[in-house]
């Protein structure tokens, strides 16, 4: 398995966890929190530091827009309305 999108990893995220990973995600690259790697303690470590610096309630915080179910609803609803729009034309 080469993707996933686990309630496992949100539920991390939500908790303020980060989450190094062997599959990739729906997540951006420029998303501190999940990154995708091998399973070598070095490259494992490196993330550590990385993320060190922040604390759990930012790593929620700021996880938020991309696990909320309302935000990515709001947000599946604008790309949906804004298609009809164009259609309508």
């Amino acid at each position: 398995m080469n993707e996933g999108s686990t309630l496992k990893v949100r539920e991390y995220l939500a908790s303020g966890l980060p989450v190094y990973a062997g599959h990739t995600d729906c997540f951006p690259d420029e998303f501190p929190f999940f990154q995708t790697g091998s399973a070598k303690i070095s490259d494992i470590l490196g993330f550590v530091e990385k993320i060190k610096k922040y604390s759990k309630k930012q790593i929620a915080k700021q996880s938020e827009p991309y696990i909320s179910k309302s935000d990515i609803m709001v947000k599946t609803y604008q790309q949906l309305y804004e298609i009809s729009k164009k259609n309508e034309k």
